[in-house]
């Protein structure tokens, strides 16, 4: 009779560590989300039992949007930081989406899936395709809500509310800023003809409001149309244009485009406002 789990057909019967059947099997390390480590089960070094070869994660780290359990609690994305900058009105204060919404799972290159929770990241493709009220409950997730035509157009101004553009410098003059956002005069490439692309969210370095210091409001203008709160029952408004608008299209103040309840397309995306501080 096998009386060692030695890998080794101790008893000349045809099978090898009989009285220990987990040997060579899957195992883990028994942590969740990241953390989590799969290995084999194998024969101890005194051959009376198997361990998982899967070693201990050390500890998991903050969260981050990202689609994965950074914390290994069991949940994905639920104390991410979402990228805030502080501005003000005749409302009163409010925060707003440093860049354009995003899915968890987004990269520079893809647009995700995951719909369990908004981000507001540099360096990924916004989240567009989305109706209006897809767009509200997406910022529910944060405890926000889509801004109103006022909060967002005052942000586009700047702090100093004299802004036609959401440039970083000479924001009332297009002439001299064509390509400073991602609009129709902006083509991602020398190739020949006219590239209306989108760009992953911050891509344009001067393309943002400036609200002082490292406060900065990207693509404002130009990359995705942003669904702001709707005017009244299905008339939902669009603002700040999208990569195939013209510059009279992207202006803060440009407000004759709305859609209804059902309205979905490639080019039109959004982001998230609060009425206080997260």
């Amino acid at each position: 009779m096998e009386t060692r789990c030695a890998g080794l057909d101790n008893d000349c019967d045809g099978g090898v560590a009989e009285p220990f059947p987990l040997a060579g099997t899957a195992c883990t390390n028994g942590e969740l989300g990241a953390c989590l480590r799969t290995g084999t089960y194998a024969c101890t070094s005194a051959g009376t039992g198997v361990q998982c070869s899967a070693a201990p994660s050390g500890g998991g780290s903050p969260e981050q949007c990202n689609g994965l359990d950074d914390d290994c609690d069991g949940s994905m994305d639920e104390s991410a930081p979402v990228t805030w900058v502080p501005f003000s009105g005749s409302f009163g204060s409010r925060w707003i989406m440093a860049y354009e919404a995003s899915r968890p799972d987004a990269t520079a290159t893809s647009e995700g899936g995951m719909t369990h929770r908004v981000c507001s990241q540099p360096g990924r493709l916004p989240w567009t395709n989305v109706t209006y009220a897809d767009a509200q409950a997406a910022c529910a997730t944060v405890g926000a809500r889509l801004c109103t035509e006022a909060e967002w157009q005052r942000a586009c101004e700047a702090s100093s509310g004299s802004c036609d553009w959401s440039f970083a410098s000479s924001c009332s003059s297009y002439s001299s800023n064509a390509t400073t956002c991602n609009g129709n005069d902006y083509d991602p490439s020398p190739a020949p003809g006219d590239q209306d692309v989108t760009l992953p969210t911050g891509s344009l370095a001067q393309c943002y409001a400036s609200w002082g210091g490292s406060s900065r409001i990207y693509d404002l203008s130009g990359n995705v149309e942003e669904w702001t709160a709707a005017r009244s029952s299905g008339v939902n408004p669009l603002r700040g244009g999208s990569s195939n608008d013209t510059g009279g299209g992207m202006r803060c103040d440009f407000n004759f485009v709305v859609a209804n309840d059902t309205f979905r397309v490639p080019s039109v995306g959004f982001r998230c406002c609060r009425s206080s501080a997260p």
